[in-house]
């Protein structure tokens, strides 16, 4: 992989009078991406036999713009066979059949895996990474594994190191170009789903808003109002200390099928997405990861990803995506991980805070959240949600309410 990448290597006049780039689409916007980013940008690209780490570094730097070294535990088998464990789990605890405790172990699990197969290796061979900041670029199904929390010294990542993550080159090259700007609006909107004919009810969405909104100064839009003075719903037989609602369409086929009934989101919320430089969502995600721009937010009705790039977005936002799985679409394409965070990125945000596996609709949700905005308003997204996150783990919170979350982009 190396060498497929070295022999695409060209020109480019910098600084210091070399001449190093690349002239291939994929390994000029890596390049540049790094030059532009200020962050050393890694693949992980996972093969049959094992997987590799292609760093690229700044072509302006003292290094080779490209190195490399081998990842042998994340082979495509690992891959899959852990991504498939993670699915699985919480397959098992929306039905009943997982506790808390049995959720919180195999998650667990699986932030060590990926703790000894990448972080161990990678900073073994690179230890000056901990010092520079680095953005991610996971590859395949690599790009449902949680890098962004693995511990690393036992605490997540994102909280020790300054990293981001990148759905590819071009995706962080685009990201930083965009600028925050003076003006901070705000759009904060949730919708609690309170009649949703199958859907879950998840209303502590609502506390969320409104906790998000006055960290902001500003009024949250509330979408179904009548879930505040909604009773609880009734008991399930699930185990006692498994909250089971979560903000995703996935479940029965009843559940599934109601989705695709479903009338649009309000016209005006897409306005309102496209004017804020910091937009916060919390409702129930709905993946298609066999037609991404088909994935929506359910905010009032369906917000496909579609809709939302009919508009550009307000350059440098931030986008909090409070909804499962929305930051796991992927695509065909080999070198490119398709759905809401590549294309918001490509439209104007800086920043897409996204979670990879479900997102319990839980207090410590709420928390999380809260945090990442307190944070968000002295600092950069990346290092936002990496403080709310290092945060929660110091706490003992369950990795259920903070390990599926990333930051993409610049």
């Amino acid at each position: 992989m190396k060498q497929q990448f070295l022999t695409d290597l060209a020109t480019l006049n910098t600084a210091e009078g070399t001449h190093r780039l690349a002239t291939s689409p994929n390994a000029l916007a890596s390049a540049r991406a790094a030059l532009s980013s200020g962050r050393t940008l890694i693949y992980i690209a996972p093969a049959p036999r094992s997987a590799a780490a292609l760093r690229i570094n700044s072509p302006g730097s003292e290094r080779e713009i490209c190195e490399s070294i081998e990842l042998p535990a994340l082979d495509f088998v690992s891959v899959r066979t852990l991504v498939e464990q993670v699915r699985d789990g919480y397959v098992a605890a929306q039905r009943g059949e997982l506790g808390q405790k049995g959720l919180a172990k195999l998650i667990r699990t699986a932030l060590d895996k990926v703790t000894s197969a990448f972080w161990d290796p990678l900073l073994t061979e690179w230890p000056e990474l901990r010092e520079l900041p680095i953005a991610l670029a996971p590859l395949a199904e690599s790009a449902l594994l949680p890098f962004y929390t693995a511990l690393v010294g036992g605490a997540p990542a994102c909280s020790v190191l300054d990293m981001t993550m990148v759905p590819s080159g071009r995706a962080l090259f685009l990201s930083a170009g965009w600028q925050r700007q003076a003006e901070r609006g705000v759009c904060v909107a949730a919708d609690p789903w309170v009649d949703g004919g199958g859907l879950r009810s998840i209303p502590r969405t609502v506390p969320e808003a409104r906790a998000i909104a006055t960290v902001h100064g500003v009024q949250p839009e509330i979408l179904r109002e009548q879930v505040i003075d909604a009773p609880e719903p009734p008991p399930r037989k699930v185990p006692a200390d498994f909250p089971d609602l979560l903000r995703t369409t996935r479940g029965t086929s009843r559940e599934i099928l109601a989705t695709s009934e479903i009338g649009l989101a309000p016209a005006d919320i897409v306005d309102r997405i496209a004017e804020a430089s910091v937009v916060h969502l919390a409702c129930h995600g709905e993946l298609r990861s066999d037609d991404p721009l088909a994935s929506s937010l359910l905010l009032g009705g369906k917000l496909p990803l579609a809709s939302v790039l009919q508009n550009n977005l307000r350059p440098g936002a931030t986008v909090v995506l409070s909804a499962c799985e929305l930051g796991s679409i992927t695509g065909d394409l080999p070198d490119e991980q398709l759905g809401f965070p590549a294309a918001l990125l490509a439209v104007g945000a800086r920043s897409v805070i996204g979670a990879l596996w479900p997102v319990p609709d839980t207090q410590a949700t709420v928390t999380l959240m809260t945090e990442t905005h307190r944070a968000l308003v002295a600092s950069s997204a990346t290092r936002a949600l990496g403080q709310a996150i290092g945060k929660a783990h110091a706490q003992g919170v369950p990795p259920s309410a903070w390990a599926s979350f990333a930051c993409f982009g610049a």
